[in-house]
């Protein structure tokens, strides 16, 4: 289990370049597409708020088919997402007894991705899902195995032996940096052993906190009730509350002495601050435009986190990871298909001009 010479990292299917490039595309295409859609006015105007139009000067602008056009391939990206994301994480479980430290690692991270992606396509289809009662439980259901999976999923990668072992490797192919009790080629599965897990890292405390208000957070808007309620808590019962405390506020130290009034400054200043800082955080991210900075973000730090290892690892990675075959182009051409879901969906509203213009010639 333990390796002292060079850490050979065996093959898995989940982790090759193929696999990867390709989930990368999808990703990217789908936060390009509702970028362009955002700044065209393709956009809902229900879905932006004041700091979506004020500040980012965004506008939805009625254009017949276009909206509709967008929701639909929004939909597409939606539902490839979500199946890549339970198909790789499942096909590491399959695998759990043989998989190694750092293609679970792999896995784990482009499962994350694949939620995000699709968490945040919510927030454009969640006036379809709100009315669509069968497609709403569906879609609910596919996010609950998801994120079961990739909660559990997380619990060996939680171990701080876990976090030494991805980065364990020969320096100059001749000396470990760290002592090799465990290094990226040994199998993961040694990680549920609690014997073999040294404390819990920040990191694993970090993911879990993100992806349960991610979760927490979409789940609520999709259901009418819900979110006028978290609203309602959330904006504007403070909203009601605060300005009124730091208007008495300000009277009673307009009214005291001098002396009183300095002294206080600073308290209150503090309140003011933290009120005007809770609103604009809240309606900053209540806008669309902090959906798609999420995601950009969330993509950053997956790539990063899925690029640099893999080339740090290199030298020690068996020979066909990067070979390309017909089992290799099979998940990059089928991972594209929402990408030409899109086009169709675009296509079939451009109007069909050179049709009429042959006519009219033949007329003549």
């Amino acid at each position: 289990m333990h390796l002292r010479s060079r850490a050979h990292v065996s093959h898995h299917k989940a982790d090759s370049a193929q696999v990867i490039l390709a989930f990368l595309v999808t990703a990217y295409a789908t936060l390009l597409f509702t970028v362009c859609a955002y700044w065209a006015g393709l956009v809902p105007d229900e879905l932006l708020n004041a700091v979506d139009k004020k500040i980012f000067r965004a506008k939805s602008e009625r254009r017949p088919g276009w909206s509709e056009a967008f929701r639909e391939g929004i939909r597409a990206f939606s539902d490839q997402q979500i199946v890549t994301g339970i198909a790789l994480i499942a096909s590491a479980y399959a695998t759990l007894n043989t998989i190694s430290v750092y293609h679970w690692r792999t896995v784990v991270y482009l499962a994350w991705m694949s939620s995000n992606v699709h968490l945040t396509t919510l927030t454009v289809l969640r006036r379809m899902l709100r009315t669509n009662s069968a497609a709403r439980t569906l879609r609910l259901t596919g996010m609950l195995v998801l994120l079961v999976l990739l909660v559990l999923a997380l619990v060996p990668t939680s171990s701080i032996n876990f976090s030494k072992a991805a980065t364990n490797v020969p320096y100059a192919h001749a000396w470990y940096v760290q002592n090799p009790s465990f290094t990226p080629a040994d199998p993961a599965v040694c990680f549920w052993n609690r014997r073999y897990m040294d404390g819990i890292s920040t990191d694993s405390v970090l993911s879990y906190i993100l992806l349960g208000c991610n979760y927490l957070w979409k789940v609520t808007s999709l259901f009418t009730n819900t979110h006028k309620a978290a609203r309602k808590t959330l904006r504007e019962r403070p909203a009601r509350v605060f300005p009124r405390l730091i208007r008495k506020a300000a009277l009673w130290r307009g009214s005291r002495h001098r002396a009183v009034y300095l002294i206080t400054a600073w308290p209150y200043s503090l309140l003011v601050g933290l009120y005007v800082l809770y609103v604009a955080v809240f309606d900053f991210f209540e806008s669309f435009a902090a959906s798609m900075a999420i995601l950009f973000v969330s993509l950053v730090w997956g790539t990063l986190n899925l690029i640099i290892p893999r080339a740090f690892l290199r030298p020690y990675m068996e020979g066909d990871e990067d070979h390309w075959n017909f089992g290799q182009y099979l998940p990059l051409l089928l991972l594209l298909l929402p990408v030409m879901s899109v086009v169709e969906e675009f296509s079939g509203t451009l109007p069909l001009r050179l049709p009429i213009c042959l006519l009219s010639q033949q007329g003549k």
